[in-house]
């Protein structure tokens, strides 16, 4: 009535799927490089914000409205892009972001806008 264990070797079993596959290193680089490009501009942002005048209480609620729609925004993208094609979304998103009108550059300034710690 006891059931024995089988003697031999044991069952071979499936082979364990890679990890590092040429498709998670690119997804982990596309990742980390937003994460980066997030974390370049948000420094320099507040500093320019005041370079251009702006008061600090309002410099601190734009940046953190920066940082709210990022992470706001995120959600609704990761669903968007399961459903439709990546790259069209790519070619949508590049020529919109590439605009002067969207341009959140620290080095573009507008005539007569003084740099911080000009004295003129």
């Amino acid at each position: 009535m006891s059931e024995s264990i089988p003697a031999g070797p044991a069952p071979a079993s499936a082979p364990k799927p890679r990890l590092w596959t040429a498709n998670f290193i690119l997804a982990l680089l596309v990742n980390v490089g937003s994460s980066v490009g997030f974390y370049f501009v948000q420094p320099v942002l507040t500093p320019s914000l005041e370079g251009l005048g702006i008061a600090l209480t309002i410099t601190g609620i734009i940046s953190g409205m920066f940082s709210f729609a990022a992470l706001a925004v995120r959600p609704f993208t990761g669903i968007l892009s399961d459903r439709i094609s990546p790259k069209l979304i790519l070619a949508f998103t590049l020529p919109w972001r590439r605009s002067p009108a969207s341009s959140t550059s620290p080095f573009r300034r507008s005539r007569g806008s003084r740099s911080p710690g000009s004295s003129t």
